[in-house]
């Protein structure tokens, strides 16, 4: 299989949905050895911010001399930015290799896993067998039920902002979207936290309590110089800062320089002075409310295109 070969697999798998519960990616791995097992994990759920704590995480671990893999999901710009190892992107033939494999397994599943099931697998190989030291890993949705979940632990079970999103799957209001979240949290695990509405906060409080879990608030901003813009992004940058000060061998000076050298493209970045252009891939009420700096021309060409 090639990686044209590869993706057309995967799409024509989108038939199988969206499947939350952990029973599937669970067989998958089985009969894959288990690659989950074997990696040392920053676990991240969330509504908005998720992927540019772990760009900041990422860039102090990188900074660090670590070795980190990094899994995303979706995709922005190009389809294998979702399977990363030191910010490089996987290779086209490394991903058909791995769809390959997988594939050998997924035919002979009833039922068949679905695509983010099987890119999840991939990840998980991927970053087995490149021998990451540590590896960032994006919840899809919710996260209690969520593919990425059936990791058995975690160095730091990282929640960020909750709010209102993919209600048909998790919920109607806030705690229960927060209980969907707050389910990465593991027994006697560590958690840290972004700052939270007052009901989801205490959601995740009594989960933390019901598995003995260590639970860390992190600061609302950083103090650090950050390479990206708007304020929100020094929330986010607080909790990166926050979760690499309890991974072995991260230095202070690491956790600077990583904030500042931080890359995290699509993510309020201005692409033009004149006249003043800025991208972003906010999805919902919550992330358009943090961008303050939202000018009067990205206003219109949302509207633009709704």
């Amino acid at each position: 299989m090639n990686y044209k070969e590869a993706r057309e697999y995967i799409k024509k798998a989108s038939q199988y949905g969206i499947v939350p519960g952990l029973d599937n990616i669970s067989n998958l791995c089985d009969k894959l050895g288990n690659p989950q097992n074997e990696l040392d994990v920053i676990h991240i759920a969330g509504t908005n911010g998720k992927g540019s704590v772990g760009a900041f995480a990422e860039q102090i671990l990188i900074e660090s001399g670590k070795k980190v893999g990094r899994y995303v999901s979706p995709s922005v710009f190009d389809y294998l930015e979702q399977f990363r190892i030191n910010a490089e992107n996987m290779s086209e033939d490394r991903y058909a290799y791995y769809i390959s494999r997988i594939s050998e397994v997924a035919d002979k599943m009833t039922p068949h896993p679905t695509p983010f099931e099987m890119e999840t697998a991939v990840a998980f190989l991927y970053f087995k067998e490149e021998q990451c030291d540590v590896v960032l890993i994006e919840v899809g949705m919710g996260g209690r039920e969520d593919a990425t979940n059936i990791i058995p632990k975690s160095l730091v079970s990282v929640i960020t902002p909750i709010s209102m999103d993919h209600m048909k799957f998790l919920g109607n209001t806030l705690e229960e979207i927060a209980y969907q979240k707050s389910g990465i949290i593991k027994n006697n695990g560590l958690v840290v936290t972004a700052k939270q509405e007052n009901c989801v906060m205490n959601v995740i409080e009594n989960e933390c309590r019901e598995k003995n879990a260590r639970l860390i608030k992190a600061d609302s901003v950083t103090e650090y110089e950050i390479s990206l813009d708007g304020e929100y992004q020094r929330e986010n940058a607080a909790v990166a800062e926050e979760v690499c000060r309890h991974i072995d061998g991260v230095s202070e000076n690491d956790i600077k320089n990583g904030l500042k050298n931080t890359v995290w493209h699509g993510r309020f970045e201005k692409i033009c002075d004149k006249p003043e252009f800025i991208i972003d891939g906010a999805h919902n009420i919550d992330v358009r409310k943090g961008s303050k700096k939202v000018s009067k021309s990205i206003t219109a060409i949302e509207k633009s295109c709704i």
